[in-house]
């Protein structure tokens, strides 16, 4: 399905759900409609959280970038006037050659304690950043190395691992620690764990069977996105999805046998046996997130 989101779409999800009815009736009506299972399950969490939703633009929207000139200010620059002081206020003779040794030499040390306290100062700032840096990166759960999903023939190996529907959630817990959220979907009869700090999240039918992995390299937040992006790489062989993978460049991959981009925000496929589906949500010009359907 590349159907794009229509209003009628948008409209026809806010009152079914004003109705009471389930999200798995929904997102059965909008599939009627061509609405994939994963946009409309986006549309709906938008919805819920009071957001106002646009359809799809008929055609790419880019619109040229005015640069507003600068403002040229002129300013003028005055000097004081040197008032003229009697001859005899001036020091003379040796009384002059000391007051000007003195004056240096203050100057001299009052240059070089004022190097020296900004040293130290800069050394204690540097330590104490670095500190911070390190705490909130340990915080965070942020790591040197990026995740690697690679596709296979017909499987995932996430950085070396294989992972299948049967040991999705040991894998994943193994490489990337234990999930942060366990939520489930109303209606859908779904469990989602959520791994947030890499930007990852299972879909699952129930505790043993798991039937997708999403990476958000957007991260949308809510119940069912994570709370920080995903940074790794999607990769295909020698080609590399990564969020700044635009809708004309993921056509062009000759694996997803996609069609030209046109103006679709959802896009459905196959690679090495294994369905794929991608979702521009924001702008036709960086990936939101990638669903990969598990064998």
């Amino acid at each position: 399905m590349t159907h794009e989101l229509l209003q009628s779409d948008i409209d026809l999800a806010r009152a079914s759900l004003e109705a009471g009815r389930t999200d798995k009736e929904i997102v059965a009506s909008l599939g009627l409609r061509g609405v994939a299972e994963l946009r409309t399950m986006m549309l709906l969490q938008e919805l819920k959280a009071g957001k106002t939703v646009e359809p799809d633009p008929p055609t790419p929207l880019r619109g040229p970038i005015i640069r507003q000139p600068e403002p040229t200010t002129t300013t003028g620059s005055t000097r004081p006037s040197r008032s003229a002081h009697p001859a005899h206020d001036a020091p003379t003779g040796s009384k002059a050659k000391w007051v000007t040794a003195v004056l240096v030499v203050a100057l001299g040390l009052g240059v070089a304690a004022i190097i020296v306290s900004n040293h130290r100062a800069h050394a204690r700032l540097s330590e104490s950043d670095n500190r911070d840096l390190a705490g909130a990166k340990a915080a965070s759960g942020e790591t040197s190395a990026k995740l690697v999903v690679e596709l296979v023939p017909n499987g995932l190996q996430i950085s070396g691992t294989p992972v299948t529907s049967k040991n999705a959630l040991e894998m994943l817990s193994r490489l990337l620690g234990a999930p942060t959220r366990t939520n489930s979907v109303e209606g859908l009869n779904k469990l989602l764990y959520a791994f947030d700090q890499h930007g990852v999240m299972l879909h699952s039918k129930d505790a043993t069977a798991h039937d997708s992995i999403v990476l958000y390299f957007e991260a949308v937040g809510g119940d069912n996105g994570t709370k920080r992006p995903f940074l790794g790489e999607l990769k295909m062989g020698d080609a590399a999805i990564l969020v700044s993978t635009d809708t004309k460049s993921l056509a062009s991959f000759k694996k997803l046998g996609l069609a030209d981009a046109g103006t679709n925000t959802v896009f459905e496929s196959r690679c090495d046996g294994v369905k794929l589906s991608f979702a521009y949500l924001e702008s036709a010009q960086r990936l939101s997130l990638a669903q990969i359907d598990l064998q």
